[in-house]
């Protein structure tokens, strides 16, 4: 009695989406701002969270990961049509729908190989999200891919989530402003990596990268999906665009993975984690598209730590990147390690203050969220930046 409802509960009002209308007229107003003051190498950046339900995002996510598991592996051969469909209605019922699905999936197959000759292309990646709610309703066998499907009032939100974004990115490409979509936790994260893998199809195209996915390195999955998705980008010819960070949600990651009996998500140690960032920011700066001249960095390096500012410098030299034509970025949080973003910034490099913005009861819960999660940095930090000040003074 008085629990909070279970987390398959299916429950979603229109004040919520209302809210979230009200979020996306923010961030429109927030691309309006940075276009006045930075039309040229403005950053804007959007929550996805804000932006929809968040249990929407946990089941959308929960729907990519089964649907992967379904089609994985050698399960559904893709290059033999044949062969294909024989393994299709092993799956699904020999109905007229079911037919249906399998001549439009294999036809999208067709469609993305012929985009990217020689890659391999997974079934996951062509199923939309209206399509695993239709076969879910087909599947033979009731399992976890048509638990996990979205309802048709889940598919309605998704779809309006979609359109927010979606117009968040046309108006940051109209002004000429750069978005940054904000990682959130992994429970969350499939849903929006496949969000910007589509908006970066769409926008990251022609002049440059518009959108900036984020790449969490204290995960260690991090670097295969950092390569798989610059890959991804390579065959398809759009722009990747990547901010990298460490993490914001260690503890809370933790202490999922132990509650619900998974393997814990995150490094090891925090020498794993620094060592992750490091070769994502190497790998970022010198994949082939970039050493080819095909495309630009397209990377916003997000980090207080010293270290690995000065080894991002170090690439860049080696690399012979330009600091003001690169599109190498750096960026700390407001009102923290001042003392790399002004040196960065008096040295020619691109360098950006993560600035929150709103009322003050909305801001400082976030700066303290921030100030906690940077703790261990920020002590150790202490010594040196008051050095520094009293040098100054």
């Amino acid at each position: 009695p008085g629990a909070a409802p279970p987390p398959s509960s299916r429950v979603y009002d229109y004040a919520g989406e209302a809210a979230c209308d009200a979020a996306r007229d923010v961030f429109a107003g927030a691309i309006e701002a940075v276009a006045r003051v930075a039309p040229e190498d403005g950053f804007a950046a959007i929550k996805v969270t804000a932006l929809g339900q968040p249990e929407l995002l946990e089941r959308w996510s929960s729907g990519l990961v089964e649907t992967a598991r379904l089609f994985g592996g050698e399960r559904l051969p893709t290059a033999d049509r044949g062969a294909f469909e024989a393994a299709w209605f092993g799956l699904f019922t020999e109905s007229a729908a079911s037919r249906a699905a399998a001549a439009e999936t294999f036809g999208a197959l067709e469609a993305a190989r012929a985009r990217a000759p020689g890659a391999a292309v997974r079934v996951a990646d062509v199923i939309s999200v209206k399509r695993m709610r239709e076969l879910s309703a087909l599947c033979r066998e009731a399992g976890p891919f048509a638990a996990a499907a979205l309802t048709e009032e889940e598919g309605a939100l998704a779809d309006a989530m979609l359109d927010r974004l979606d117009g968040l990115a046309a108006l940051a490409a109209a002004r000429g402003v750069r978005v940054m979509v904000d990682a959130e936790h992994t429970y969350f994260q499939p849903a929006i990596d496949h969000i910007c893998l589509e908006l970066m199809r769409k926008y990251n195209r022609g002049g440059g990268a518009v959108v900036h996915n984020t790449y969490q390195c204290y995960l260690t999955a991090t670097a295969a999906k950092l390569e798989r998705h610059a890959a991804l980008a390579a065959r398809e010819g759009w722009h990747f665009g990547a901010k990298l960070v460490r993490g914001a949600y260690l503890h809370l990651e933790r202490a999922r993975a132990a509650r619900l009996g998974y393997a814990d998500p995150v490094h090891a140690c925090i020498e794993d984690t620094h060592a992750c960032f490091d070769a994502a920011v190497s790998f970022a700066l010198t994949r082939p598209d970039v050493r080819s001249g095909r495309s630009a960095a397209n990377v916003l390096v997000a980090s207080h730590n010293r270290a690995s500012i000065e080894r991002a410098l170090d690439v860049m030299a080696d690399e012979g990147l330009d600091p003001r034509t690169s599109k190498v970025y750096f960026g700390q949080l407001l009102g923290m390690a001042d003392h790399l973003t002004f040196t960065l910034g008096a040295h020619g490099y691109r360098a950006y203050k993560y600035v929150p913005y709103g009322s003050l009861y909305e801001v400082m819960p976030y700066l303290l969220r921030r100030a906690h999660e940077n703790g261990d940095l920020l002590s150790s930090n202490v010594a040196g930046e008051r050095a520094l000040l009293v040098g100054e003074l």
